[in-house]
């Protein structure tokens, strides 16, 4: 799901064919639309029982002057927010879900715990790691992400596997 390659990001959604069953000739799910290909191309989704839930890290955009004003390349820098699209298996469309991140998190993890959506690790605009914590809970989009003060990540990573660990004596581990 999403990525990129030479001509920039890639709406395609693949299935992979792992022998057990016969890969469809039409595809399974919809590609992305234009709103979830913007930036880098790079998504963090989660699947969880029906729903499919896909997030975009946000991207950094340049507002250009005029040339003549400032210079030939004097511009404003501003970042827009990544945001989280959930999957209608029904309908077979995208459709925005939980409003914008509240984290800037390039090569970023999300993942099911309980019946939340948890946010972790990444690098932010400046290029430094994400230690915070965001969650989603899908029950309640208007809500929208929230950072956890409490909850950290301490050595925060890119392009990680993230995955949930259920200790008979610890309880639920990330």
């Amino acid at each position: 799901m999403g990525g990129s390659n030479a001509k920039g990001p890639v709406s395609t959604v693949s299935v992979m064919n792992i022998g057990t069953y016969a890969v469809p000739s039409t595809p399974l799910i919809a590609p992305f639309p234009s709103f979830m290909t913007q930036g880098s191309g790079r998504t963090f989704s989660i699947y969880s029982g029906n729903s499919l839930h896909t997030c975009t890290p946000g991207y950094q955009a340049r507002t250009l002057l005029p040339a003549s004003t400032f210079g030939p390349f004097f511009g404003q820098q501003s970042y827009v927010p990544g945001s989280c699209n959930g999957y209608d298996f029904q309908t077979k469309q995208w459709g925005s879900t939980g409003g914008k991140m509240t984290t800037s998190r390039d090569g970023g993890s999300t993942l099911n715990v309980g019946s939340y959506i948890m946010s972790l690790g990444g690098f932010n605009t400046f290029r430094q790691p994400v230690t915070t914590i965001d969650i989603f809970d899908p029950r309640r989009p208007r809500i929208g992400w929230q950072n956890v003060p409490q909850w950290n990540f301490p050595r925060a990573t890119r392009d990680q596997c993230t995955v949930v660990n259920r200790d008979p004596k610890l309880g639920t581990q990330v």
